[in-house]
Parts: structure tokens; C-alpha cells; sequence
């Protein structure tokens, strides 16, 4: 099992929309035990019967490589609404 740790800093919860397909998206800083902090975006995906959420977390000395790429990965996804 692994330890999620605490959350250290709450950013909010908002509502945004990729693509078409509209989201709730959270996002906080939280520290495992005995680990660096990580930065953490859980994304809800509203899109009728096939809603999913996705979490997306990099440790925050890494957050200058990895957060173009958690935004790229964000940013592909899309509505499967025609």
C-alpha cells in the first residue's frame, strides 16, 4: 500500500472546460512520508455516460519539466460529443 501522505496546500476545486467536455478540476500539494512534496491535479471529465477522472501528480522539484507536459496531457483531452 502506498501512503498518499498529507495535503500541504489546497489550491480550490473549478470548473473547466477542455476541449468541449467540461471538468472539475482540483488541484493541492500534498507530502508523502518521507518524500518530496508533489504537486497533484485530479480532473473529473463530464461526458455523458463515459465520465472518467484522472489524476496527474509530479514531484514539485520536478514541477519545471513536468507541468508543460501534465498540461499537455490535459490539454488532449476532448468531448466524444460529435
Amino acid at each position: 500500500a502506498s501512503d498518499a501522505g498529507s495535503v500541504k496546500n489546497w489550491g480550490g476545486t473549478y470548473k473547466q472546460v477542455y476541449n468541449g467536455a467540461t471538468a472539475v478540476v482540483s488541484h493541492y500539494t500534498r507530502q508523502p512520508r518521507g518524500a518530496p512534496l508533489q504537486q497533484v491535479k485530479l480532473v473529473r471529465m463530464f461526458d455523458l455516460e463515459k465520465s472518467f477522472a484522472v489524476t496527474l501528480s509530479y514531484r514539485d522539484g520536478d514541477r519545471y519539466l513536468l507541468q508543460p507536459v501534465t498540461e499537455r496531457i490535459l490539454a488532449s483531452l476532448k468531448s466524444s460529443k460529435p
